[in-house]
């Protein structure tokens, strides 16, 4: 898993926390539904199947029910599919999202670095100058170094 190399901060660790807390809730919840849909279901069939003397009214509620178990598992695996498919580019995005961020982080070190490293030369180069006497020729060579430094 390439994306175990990006150092998460904590942001991230938090984003991604409740991202997956939601996500098995949501899993929990359909869960719940299904068992307690699929219940109600089955104590109404046995209910009505009680009132009835009738074998064929029987068997043509009972085809009635079979359809309608088969409609809500058919639009559970949808929901899932979807929710899956959904869980899967948010979770693509986050880690997109700090290996981004980890881009960046490291961008700004290297710019801080590049910018650092010849002003300090220059601050050096200046506090040599006001703090020694130096004939000309050192002091032009000194302006000089300074000069190609900050260029």
């Amino acid at each position: 898993m390439p994306y175990l190399c990006v150092a998460m901060t904590p942001k991230h660790k938090t984003t991604r926390f409740i991202f997956y807390l939601l996500a098995a809730y949501v899993f929990f919840q359909l869960s719940w539904w299904v068992y307690h849909l699929s219940d109600l279901h089955r104590q109404l069939r046995d209910a009505q199947m009680a009132l009835v003397d009738d074998p064929a009214t029987a068997e043509a509620l009972q085809r009635i029910y079979s359809s309608k178990i088969t409609m809500i598992l058919g639009e559970g695996i949808v929901f899932i599919v979807l929710l899956l498919v959904g869980i899967w580019y948010i979770r693509r995005n986050l880690i997109r999202d700090e290996k981004l961020a980890q881009q960046e982080r490291n961008f700004m070190l290297a710019i801080t670095h590049e910018l650092k490293s010849p002003l300090a030369s220059i601050t050096l180069m200046l506090d040599t100058l006001s703090k020694r006497e130096f004939d000309r020729n050192k002091q032009l060579e000194l302006l000089s170094d300074a000069r190609a430094e900050a260029e």
